[in-house]
């Protein structure tokens, strides 16, 4: 399966270990911002995926709810086996990732995904950097898992939650 160019190299991947890894990873900017941290995923879950993969759309997903969260905000990250909602037969694992950021418009929300995504004036103020392709990679990357990410925000100033779903095979 391609991503891109490259091809998937999937291996068996505990996801609480990859997320903590992750936010290690992250862990100056975190307690730079100082933020809570509150993390509840199953302990021995594993997934076959790519782990390198699935990695970058994590930082993806987690840098971007560390960097436009609240100084002394939250960032809770929850991991849970699930049955498919609309498929009985299949489970999925489901990734919720929700800060206390400066959430998103209804208008962002709809082209938070796409190539070349323009960031609000409010993401621009916390980082005038970005390339604006961070996300479309990250759905790139879920959707090659076949899986699905979506956001979800209340408006500017109510925070973002981003969920991932990914096969149980």
């Amino acid at each position: 399966m391609e991503v891109g160019k490259s091809i998937l190299s999937k291996t068996q991947v505990k996801i609480k270990t990859l997320v903590d890894s992750v936010l290690k990873e992250l862990e100056a900017e975190i307690q730079k911002r100082n933020l809570s941290i509150k993390v509840n995923t199953e302990d021995g879950t594993a997934l076959n995926l790519d782990e390198h993969k699935i990695r970058e759309a994590l930082v993806n997903v987690i840098d971007n709810a560390i960097k436009y969260n609240k100084p002394n905000g939250s960032l809770t990250i929850t991991g849970v086996r699930m049955v498919h909602p609309i498929e009985k037969d299949r489970q999925i694992y489901k990734i919720v990732i929700e800060d206390t950021g400066i959430g998103l418009t209804s208008e962002e929300l709809s082209k938070l995904f796409n190539q070349y995504f323009q960031r609000g004036k409010e993401a621009e103020k916390l980082y005038a950097t970005g390339r604006g392709i961070g996300m479309a990679v990250t759905k790139n990357i879920i959707q090659a898992h076949e899986g699905k990410i979506y956001a979800e925000s209340e408006g500017r100033d109510r925070g973002s939650r981003f969920t991932i779903e990914l096969p149980i095979s």
